[in-house]
Parts: C-alpha cells; sequence; structure tokens
C-alpha cells in the first residue's frame, strides 16, 4: 500500500515535471504542468498551441471545465461579490448567498474518506462555489451546467457534491484520464460515508444495476467509442456516466487504487484510441477490451436466480 503523499511531494517527483507553483491563500496549490499538460486553463491553452494542436477555445475550456461548458474563464471578484456568505473548515472554504446554505459536515465526511482512497493529503483549502441555481451560475460565471471544476474550485449549485470533488482531487494531484475514466472515477465514488452508504449511485439508482440493465439489453457502447472524446459525448449522459462510473469501479476493486491512478498520471484526455489502449496494457497488464468484457460478465452475475 503506498504511503499517503502531499502535493508537494507530488511536485518533486519526476514524472511531474512541474513549474514554479501558484499559491494563494486557503487553496490548493495549483500544479502548473502534469504529463506535458499545464493544470492552469490557461496555461493549457498555450502548452495546446505550442503543440499545433488546433482546438476550438471553446472546447479546451470544456475539456478542464468538469461536467458542464464554459466560455470565459470566471471573474472571481464578480462571483465573491454576490456570493458573500463566508464558511471555513479544515477542508474547504465555501462561497453562497446570504440566504444559501451546504451541507458542510457531509462534504467534509466524503472529503476525509477520498483522501484517504486516493492516498493524499490535502495542502490547504478546496473553494466551494455554491450557486442557487443554474440561472445564478451562468449570470456570474457564463455556465451553463449544474457543475464543473476549475483547478481546486467547484461551482456548483448543489450543496452536496461528491462527483466534483472528486474532479478536483484527482485531477489536482495525478491528471485528467480519457473521460471513460475520469467521469467513470468520479460517478464510482458518488457515495455517503456520513450515512455509511457506499454503493455509488446516478439517479438514486445503483451503477451497477443500470449497466446491467444497459448490458441486458445489448446498449452498452463498444469500448472504442467511449474511448474517443467525441464518441463519448455522441451518448447521452444517462448511459456513459453509469456506465463508465460501473465499469471504474470493477476495475478498482478488481487492480485496486494504485494501478488506477497510475494509469491516471500516464494517460491523459489527449491521448488517441491507440495510445490509451497501449498505456492501459502497460499499466494493468491487460488488453482493456480483456476487462471490458470481464466486467460485463460479471455484471451478469448479479442478476438474480
Amino acid at each position: 500500500m503506498n504511503e499517503l503523499v502531499s502535493f508537494s511531494e507530488l511536485r518533486k517527483s519526476s514524472a511531474l515535471q512541474s513549474d514554479p507553483t501558484k499559491w494563494d491563500r486557503d487553496r490548493v496549490p495549483l500544479q502548473k504542468q502534469r504529463n506535458g499538460l499545464s493544470a492552469d486553463p490557461l496555461g493549457r491553452i498555450i502548452i495546446i498551441l505550442k503543440m499545433k494542436i488546433f482546438i476550438p477555445l471553446f472546447i479546451i475550456l470544456i475539456l478542464f471545465s468538469g461536467c458542464s461548458s464554459i466560455q470565459v474563464l470566471p471573474d472571481y471578484g464578480k462571483i465573491e461579490n454576490v456570493l458573500t456568505k463566508i464558511k471555513t473548515t479544515s477542508r474547504f472554504t465555501y462561497y453562497m448567498s446570504i440566504d444559501d446554505s451546504v451541507q458542510i459536515e457531509r462534504n467534509d465526511a466524503f472529503c476525509s474518506w477520498l483522501l484517504n482512497k486516493l492516498k493524499i493529503e490535502l495542502d490547504g483549502r478546496i473553494i466551494y462555489y455554491k450557486y442557487k441555481d443554474t440561472n445564478q451560475k451562468y449570470q456570474l460565471m457564463g455556465s451553463n451546467g449544474n457543475a464543473l471544476v476549475i483547478d481546486n474550485r467547484i461551482h456548483t449549485i448543489l450543496d452536496y457534491d461528491n462527483h466534483e470533488l472528486v474532479h478536483v482531487l484527482v485531477g489536482q494531484y495525478y491528471g485528467n484520464p480519457p473521460k471513460l475514466f475520469g467521469e467513470g472515477i468520479a460517478v464510482a465514488h458518488q457515495v455517503n460515508p456520513m450515512v455509511g452508504d457506499y454503493v455509488p449511485k446516478w439517479g438514486r439508482r445503483p451503477i451497477d444495476s443500470i449497466a446491467l440493465d444497459y448490458n441486458l439489453k445489448s446498449q452498452i457502447p463498444s469500448i472504442d467509442s467511449l474511448l474517443s472524446f467525441n464518441q463519448f459525448f455522441h451518448y447521452p449522459e444517462n448511459i456513459t456516466y453509469p456506465i463508465s462510473g460501473s465499469y471504474v469501479k470493477y476495475l478498482l476493486s478488481s487492480f485496486g487504487y494504485n494501478v488506477f491512478l497510475l494509469f491516471a498520471k500516464e494517460c491523459n484526455w489527449t491521448c488517441t484510441i491507440s495510445e490509451t489502449k497501449k498505456i492501459f496494457k502497460k499499466v494493468y497488464q491487460k488488453d482493456i477490451e480483456v476487462t471490458w468484457n470481464d466486467w460485463k460478465n460479471n455484471l451478469n452475475k448479479k442478476i438474480d436466480p
């Protein structure tokens, strides 16, 4: 089992090759570069341009903003002038409207549980911007979805957001793997440790149950289509998200966290399908197609006799 690692220790690793780290009071330090890509959205754009990968700006911002889109970087002064109610814990700094609230104990309990799972020591606090609804969120920061992550900042309409917290910690400390794995690791941890509920759900239904239904109906997309960034988003999220979560949950239970997190370091969202498969085989010592079929066969075992 790996020992707990702090961000400052990870930053010294030759695998990260980071530039000087930005620090902001009460905030997790922002790693500047990992696997050739900056963790700062503007830095990422510059590096992508240097790599001569010509991707529209709005697509680049979507790639790094979690689960919704954004056209420009937020004006945090504007946001914090409206979200003036501030709550601070050892894990978070919350910003919200005067008449709004968050589930502080529940978020803290999940964060502590997840840090232990990921073998991370948190350096500083995570910033949690809580919006009343999608309209307020759009007006203040230009995003039209329920939630997104930019570096160590969570922007959400939810008073408890385990999904985006996974994106923050995995993204900041390990990497941004292809969407199948990035969304998969987040959905696989949609649990509530405070009440002892460790069954990940999508829409209040266990993700394995949803995946089983799709499997029985032969509606699970091919592994190649889900490894493709463009094709991943061709499917409804009610298919891709629970399927990704169930598959990653299977990987974690079968091979452990250390293997998955090593893969997340080695394989980022820019990898082609063939590159992803090659890295997966190197890390997991199995072809991804084999694990995909094993996962589906494992789902079928859950059918009641």
